[in-house]
């Protein structure tokens, strides 16, 4: 018998600033040839969420997150975001956050994503 899988943990890449209803998760589909060179290799998760369509339901928790990892409140503090691939997910969220930030009026420091993947 195949042991149940590990619970997914994926960060929101959202910010309730750009619609307070609505988060987004930011995934890689994971579609790649096995090791072995003679099949397909499928992520379990990452397929499964992009089969879904739209006004589909999932079932999910939401926890929150690490309270030292958040933008500066100070909303001019420039901020330089480093991620690999598999952490972009809540920087996105953060500059979506400044975009908004922005568009109602507030001075913004500069903000700069780097990120890299495979």
């Amino acid at each position: 018998m195949l042991p149940s899988l590990r619970i997914r943990q994926y960060s929101i890449s959202s910010s309730s600033l750009w619609n307070s209803e609505v988060v987004t998760l930011t995934v890689d589909i994971l579609n790649t040839p096995a090791l072995s060179g003679v099949v397909q290799y499928y992520g379990v998760t990452s397929n499964y969420l992009s089969s879904l369509k739209e006004g589909n339901r999932i079932s999910c928790n939401v926890r929150a997150s690490n309270l030292a990892f958040h933008p500066p409140e100070d909303t001019k503090t420039p901020i330089v975001m480093i991620a690999a691939g598999t952490g972009i997910a809540p920087f996105c969220g953060f500059v979506q956050e400044r975009a908004e930030q922005s568009v109602c009026g507030r001075e913004i420091g500069r903000t700069i994503l780097s990120y890299g993947c495979r």
